[in-house]
């Protein structure tokens, strides 16, 4: 149990929470009361570290995901850190199809998502996320790299199997997007180089 929660790829995980805390506490720092999307968002972890969710400062975080029993840990929060989160059983599925309202949103990420999906999907989800941007909005997704030193362990023992992706594979994502409706794109890495991190900005 201690290898296995200490591997670099868990490791890289506990970090993307982290990053991606501070990545709502710099939405609500740019803008007030900011809606915030959190596709297929697992346990929400990352809640417990911002601190403009623990300080009222988000207006919206909506949090979906397939998993009910996930989101009833989500749903926990709205009395210990902010009413402001919201937990809604949408798949991704009702996402590509049109079928699920969302809503607009200046932040939205998919934390582990993508390590998922196959490329053509990925891409297709990334357009669909980005038209739920309002101007200005930003869309985080971040994917596991090539060359886990653990990948053969975690298939074989731990079962649990990722698509990895090189630098320009993960900007591939953003291969739908209209040029003219996109400000700015940013890729950045770990400090361990274990999950690459691709941030479309919109006009």
């Amino acid at each position: 149990m201690a290898f296995t929660v200490d591997v670099t790829a868990c490791e890289a995980v506990r970090h993307r929470r982290s990053i991606l805390a501070r990545k709502i506490d710099e939405t609500a720092a740019r803008k007030d009361r900011p809606a915030i999307l959190a596709v297929a968002s697992g346990h929400l972890r990352e809640a417990e570290l911002s601190i403009a969710l623990k300080e009222g400062r988000v207006g919206r975080l909506l949090a979906t995901d397939q998993d009910k029993t996930s989101l009833s840990v989500v749903d926990g929060y709205r009395t210990s850190i902010t009413d402001a989160i919201e937990a809604k059983q949408v798949t991704v599925r009702n996402i590509l199809s049109g079928k699920s309202s969302l809503g607009r949103f200046d932040f939205i990420y998919a934390a582990g998502l993508y390590d998922y999906l196959d490329a053509k999907v990925a891409a297709r989800l990334t357009r669909i996320l980005f038209d739920h941007l309002n101007d200005g909005g930003r869309l985080l997704i971040p994917n596991f790299l090539w060359g886990v030193p653990e990948e053969a362990y975690m298939e074989v023992f731990m079962d649990w199997y990722l698509l990895y992706r090189s630098r320009d594979e993960i900007e591939r994502f953003a291969q739908n997007l209209v040029p003219a409706e996109v400000r700015k794109t940013t890729y950045t890495e770990d400090a361990a180089g274990v999950i690459g991190y691709l941030e479309v900005e919109r006009v």
